[in-house]
């Protein structure tokens, strides 16, 4: 399935690779898909392995974890790691991790959320799925009635004393927030988001909350259900009935250094330039997103195994140019490498970036 991306990749970097000399007035008819000759298109093809990238999504982010205090401050953040590995393991030139100073993040440790009357059953909970805890969520540990906020809208709160209570509203975590709690003395925040309620009715968003009102107001807590479960819960509350709930949350905030995994094939003429590969391996440290973007970053991980496996056994002619591969935390963590290589951006012709690349986008 990841020959989909893979083979306009690797028509770009041929085009980007092959002397300009080779293209000529006549196309045979192979060109008009990419300028290798068929016999490497063959052992492109056939080594390159979705099975091989779909492993390393699965491995990196098959699922969300709540992520060990371990992999925080001076520790190695396990998606890090594991991409340094095979570099190794495959025998890539110049394998290294590189880290730059990071900063804080916040690190959700607890979150649950229970229905304590008129019946006792549980609505959220972060060890069950850690999506379902708003990132940024701060310490809670309140019992408290659950209100009806429609989409959130200020009008629509205006309308209702949301004040010690528990909103429950469709739309924007973020706004919700800032509405009922930051501005209107909510106790926290359920969030009923998801543009395709009809198509996946089990699917929430990965998003957060931060305080933006004036006087240094706090931040609270929010949840997301999914519509399923959301639906049911709505009708309820329009129906009149009175629901109290039990929400307790704890977090923190944990130290992180930017990590960069690298490596490179060398390209026969120093002089002739580079190209680089690159995907962010990160959207923050909370999430793990599978498309977002573990199928970007498995997808250059699996372009550096075939070219490298391939030049190597001698199935394929080594580039004029050298092809960098470089993995980080989107923009926080290439910018600093890139101010750390100057000389290599002075002789750089393009960068490609793989961003979000296994999303059916048909289907969703």
């Amino acid at each position: 399935m990841f020959y989909r991306f893979l083979s306009p990749l690797f028509a770009s970097l041929a085009i980007m690779t092959l002397a300009a000399g080779q293209a000529g007035a006549q196309y045979t008819p192979w060109h008009y898909w990419t300028l290798l000759e068929p016999a490497v298109m063959d052992e492109i093809i056939g080594e390159a392995s979705g099975e091989t990238a779909y492993n390393t999504i699965m491995e990196t982010g098959g699922y969300n974890m709540n992520r060990p205090a371990s992999q925080y401050g001076s520790g190695t953040f396990y998606e890090s790691q594991y991409i340094y590995d095979r570099l190794v393991e495959y025998g890539l030139p110049g394998a290294d991790l590189v880290r730059f100073p990071g900063g804080e993040t916040w690190d959700g440790i607890k979150g649950e959320l229970w229905e304590v009357s008129p019946i006792r059953q549980k609505l959220a909970s972060y060890q069950d799925m850690t999506a379902m805890l708003a990132s940024g969520s701060q310490d809670a540990d309140v019992t408290a009635q659950l209100v009806w906020g429609g989409r959130g809208t200020a009008e629509e709160l205006d309308r209702i004393d949301v004040a010690g209570k528990i909103v429950v509203a469709e739309g924007s975590m973020s706004g919700i927030h800032q509405a009922a709690c930051i501005e209107r003395g909510a106790l926290g925040v359920v969030s009923i988001s998801n543009g395709r309620p009809n198509f996946d009715p089990l699917q929430i968003p990965w998003s957060g909350i931060r305080s933006r009102g004036g006087g240094g107001a706090q931040a609270r807590f929010g949840f997301f259900i999914p519509p399923r479960e959301a639906e049911v819960l709505k009708r309820r509350l329009l129906a009149g009935e009175e629901i109290t709930v039990h929400a307790q949350v704890e977090a923190t905030t944990q130290p992180y250094e930017l990590q960069d995994p690298v490596a490179h094939i060398p390209g026969t003429d120093p002089d002739a330039g580079e190209i680089i590969l690159s995907a962010h391996l990160f959207e923050g440290y909370t999430k793990q997103g599978a498309n977002d973007n573990k199928s970007g970053s498995a997808g250059i991980l699996e372009v550096a195994r075939v070219l490298h496996t391939l030049i190597d056994e001698g199935r394929i002619p080594r580039p004029k140019r050298t092809i960098r591969f470089l993995w980080g935390p989107e923009y926080s963590g290439t910018g600093p490498w890139v101010r750390e290589h100057k000389e290599l951006m002075e002789k750089t012709h393009a960068n490609i970036n793989m961003d979000m690349v296994g999303e059916w986008l048909t289907l969703n």
